[in-house]
């Protein structure tokens, strides 16, 4: 029987980056300019009803990947190893966890939403019901993408950017807060069904003692890892749901529009270099230590620079468009600054592609602890701003935890291991700077005639552009080595 994988050919690797990234850059660029107009039409008192519908299915779909990880995450492994019996026994197990667990937690939360009045009854309501169809819809995607069909997935992609246009748009217009929920729910159906008939191997339900075992052994403490860490990605908004008025969190809702597109454009290029890590190790085991490291450093990197770049570009647009056209929203650009530099820093992880699940679990707990004291702590001085920073400094620290511990694995050298987190760093910190520089020359220069500002911004741009100089030929060299990731063919 051949590995599904001994017909890749040595460019597919860096083919697949090509095709995700672009295809994730056209969705969620889409998505921003629905967020756009969504955001006009709604204010930032029903925005911030918004944030909160956000708020319970992103911690829900979160903090449940997890159930489901520690089946999941084999996959790359098992398919390195060519065991295609239990390939299909994963598959099985994690469509079933993805019923059972997520299911229970649905029906709680659609309990609830009968307690409760309008809006937050209908938040609750179908947060429940988008959630669960979301989380099954991720578990597919992770299967088609341990298969490595990137082509699929990233015309799943466009076809969702452009439906959405059609969804959308017209049902807030109508219906305003509930138009928007009543559209998260139609384009979560109509992913699940998409991804569902591209899926590259035959769906089956199957739960025996094996995949409990499995569960409690491997899957339970990546779920409560999950879970944790569901609750440090949401601890600003929280923050602010308990000490702020539901407006404040409209703005940051707002900020967070620009945010979802750098981190989920990194997340598409990452959990592509993520797969191959675990296919490698799961062909060649220890044997492919030093390799595993190459790849994971060069995954961090990439990642690094190629967030670096393209966020400080699409804040300055971003700057400029919410100055002319969305005045009402002017809080939210050092907010939306301060947060989407949180999220340019890179990270090698290998903790699930090397068992140490435990490790990873503990450095959330930690993060968690210390991101909540100072988010309260900084509420109370700064306010929203100050929330804004609470979050930049947690994932500043939690990515140099999660880099020193994962660099401790492969045997370096302090000195080695200070100077990749330092270049880790020291990347998004350079692109902030210069563009709040670029930002900065742009407000001072303006003017109330929209010709010459937009010519104002192209020439600023372009200075952006000059200074990315470095940056850019530093991701040619990262093309280059992935250009060069191949898996050694083996029949079996």
């Amino acid at each position: 029987m051949n590995n599904p994988f001994n017909k890749i050919k040595s460019n597919s690797f860096l083919a697949a980056i090509i095709y995700r990234y672009f295809a994730s850059l056209f969705l969620q660029l889409t998505a921003f300019v629905v967020g756009m107009v969504v955001s006009k039409l709604l204010g930032p008192e029903m925005l911030g009803y918004w944030g909160l519908f956000h708020i319970v299915t992103n911690y829900y779909v979160f903090s449940n990947l997890g159930s489901t990880n520690g089946l999941t995450r084999e996959l790359g492994l098992l398919i390195g190893k060519n065991e295609r019996g239990l390939i299909k026994n994963n598959i099985g197990a994690a469509s079933a966890i993805h019923i059972v667990f997520p299911g229970t937690a649905s029906l709680i939360l659609i309990v609830y939403s009968f307690f409760l009045v309008s809006p937050l009854s209908w938040v609750f309501l179908f947060s429940g019901i988008v959630s669960f169809v979301e989380l099954y819809e991720e578990t597919l995607i992770r299967i088609t993408s341990a298969f490595e069909r990137h082509k699929i997935l990233a015309r799943i992609s466009v076809f969702r950017s452009l439906i959405s246009f059609l969804i959308v748009i017209p049902l807030v217009y109508f219906f305003d807060l509930r138009g928007r929920i009543i559209a998260a729910l139609i384009l979560a159906i109509i992913g699940l069904l998409v991804t569902y008939r591209y899926l590259p191997v035959p769906l089956s339900l199957s739960f025996n003692k094996t995949h409990i075992i499995n569960l409690i052994s491997i899957g339970f403490p990546i779920a409560l890892t999950g879970f944790f860490a569901a609750s440090f990605f949401l601890v600003d908004r929280l923050v602010i749901t308990k000490f702020l008025t539901i407006e404040d969190l409209g703005f940051f809702t707002f900020a967070f529009y620009l945010v979802t597109v750098i981190k989920n454009i990194k997340y598409n290029v990452a959990s592509i270099l993520y797969q191959r890590q675990n296919i490698i190790f799961g062909a060649d085991g220890a044997k492919s230590k030093q390799r595993l490291f190459e790849v994971s450093k060069c995954s961090a990197l990439f990642t690094t620079d190629l967030t670096g770049v393209l966020s400080g570009l699409i804040l300055i647009v971003f700057s400029f468009f919410v100055k002319y056209f969305m005045p009402e929203y002017i809080n939210s650009i050092a907010i939306t600054y301060i947060i989407v530099f949180s999220q340019v820093m890179g990270s090698i992880n290998v903790f699930n592609t090397v068992g140490k699940h435990r490790d990873y679990l503990i450095i959330m707990i930690i993060s968690l602890i210390i991101n909540i004291a100072l988010s309260i702590l900084f509420v109370k001085l700064w306010g929203i701003i100050g929330v804004a920073y609470a979050t930049f400094l947690s994932f500043i620290l939690l990515n140099i935890v999660i880099n020193f511990s994962n660099l401790k694995y492969f045997d370096l050298t302090y000195i080695q291991n200070f100077k990749l987190i330092l270049r880790i760093i020291l990347v998004p910190l350079y692109c902030y700077v210069i563009a709040r520089g670029i930002e900065y020359l742009l407000f001072k220069n303006i003017t109330t005639h929209i010709g010459y500002d937009i010519v104002l911004m192209f020439i600023l741009l372009t200075t952006y552009a000059v200074f990315m100089i470095p940056l850019f030929f530093m991701l040619k060299g990262h093309l280059r080595f992935l250009n060069r990731v191949t898996l050694v063919e083996t029949t079996v």
